[in-house]
């Protein structure tokens, strides 16, 4: 009934989180906890739909750990999304935890699509490092995906670029700051990644306005 009513575009945001919230009591008083950590699953899910962050946290490291006591590792891709979501509300260390997680379980791997995520997940990694003043090892996971992981997404290296050109930046490397951030910026403009091009000039303008230009 919840998948339906949500799926379906019929409910309103109270609806679909007071549904969600009877099915959680549900599963809890069920002591399945399979079914539990598949409930919190949905419920995490549907509070980042309904932007309820604290809710979304909250579920999303509840179900990830259930899963883990019951299956291991198994449902890995859980950890790219919980990874991001940590970003998103600065609670960097979790971040790289859970994101370290799914690059640890994902590393042999080929599957395209699995790179591709891999780019993302390296990059969520390294601006977790970079977030919390960690500069070296926020360059290793930029300096990894600029060198291995970009080859068949070419528009990653113009934001990689950029976001190297942040950390001199914040180390006072300026003339080499304004050259990545510059080289993020053309690349930016190439693949039409507008807001990442805008950002990545108001960086190069703060690096220029430290140098006296």
């Amino acid at each position: 009934v919840y998948k339906d009513h949500v799926r379906s575009n019929k409910a309103s945001k109270a609806d679909a989180l007071q549904l969600i919230k009877q099915a959680m009591q549900q599963a809890s008083e069920s002591n399945d906890e399979y079914l539990i950590a598949f409930v919190s699953r949905m419920y995490f899910s549907t509070a980042f739909l309904y932007d309820e962050v604290a809710l979304s946290v909250m579920y999303s490291i509840y179900s990830i750990e259930l899963y883990e006591k019951l299956f291991g590792s198994r449902e890995y891709p859980l950890y790219q999304f919980v990874g991001e979501l940590m970003y998103q509300v600065k609670e960097y260390e979790k971040c790289k935890d859970y994101s370290l997680k799914w690059l640890s379980v994902t590393a042999n791997t080929q599957i395209q699509d699995y790179k591709d995520y891999r780019i993302r997940v390296f990059n969520t990694v390294a601006l977790a490092y970079h977030r919390t003043g960690k500069y070296d090892s926020a360059m290793y996971y930029y300096k990894a995906i600029a060198s291995r992981e970009t080859n068949n997404s070419p528009g990653w290296k113009g934001i990689i670029s950029g976001n190297m050109g942040q950390v001199f930046y914040l180390q006072k490397q300026y003339d080499t700051a304004i050259a990545l951030l510059e080289k993020d910026y053309h690349m930016s403009m190439e693949y039409k990644y507008f807001d990442n091009a805008a950002n990545s000039l108001q960086w190069a303008a703060r690096a220029n306005v430290a140098i006296g230009n």
